[in-house]
């Protein structure tokens, strides 16, 4: 839930005051899960309108998440990987900003979360095409705009699009 709310509102602060919004929406509302869907969709559905309702009264912003100073297995970053690692963070940081609130929300829970595109469509209340089409030009943005910043590292066959699109 957290991850969703960061990548519409691209702030964790305020990620997490929608997300105690919807928390408490949900909490308040708890009786009218319906039981139709899973619980966990119900919810996404919940923290999803209350990044959007915490995106109008905000100003986006887009800070700096410094990239960790040791690697996973413990050892250190070379000075070259970590300004990889950063300069990545910050490529891909900008061009999600690019894309419309909508349209972040349809890449993150198709290609982060891994839902089906009826999956994300119950979570976003919109048809399932109308997610195929936001994934789609979600994917074409940050491909231009990667492509722009990185020119000659995204080749005619690294699109991003995967071979089969989930249905």
């Amino acid at each position: 839930m957290r991850g969703l709310a960061i990548r519409i509102l691209h702030d964790p602060e305020a990620a997490d005051d929608a997300l105690q919004n919807a928390y408490i929406k949900a909490y308040q509302r708890r009786d009218s899960f319906r039981g139709d869907a899973a619980m966990s969709t119900w919810l996404y559905t919940i923290v999803y309108r209350s990044c959007i309702d915490e995106h109008r009264r905000r100003k986006p912003t887009v800070p700096f998440d410094e990239a960790t100073s040791s690697r996973a297995d413990g050892g250190p970053w070379s000075q070259d990987s970590f300004d990889d690692i950063v300069d990545h963070r910050l490529g891909l940081r900008d061009a999600l900003t690019h894309l419309s609130p909508a349209q972040r929300a349809a890449i993150w829970l198709v290609d982060a979360e891994g839902m089906t595109f009826v999956e994300a469509s119950e979570v976003l209340g919109v048809p399932p095409g109308t997610i195929a089409s936001r994934v789609s030009r979600a994917r074409n943005t940050l491909r231009g705009v990667l492509a722009d910043q990185h020119p000659g590292r995204l080749g005619p066959n690294q699109s991003g699009n995967r071979p089969e699109e989930r249905s």
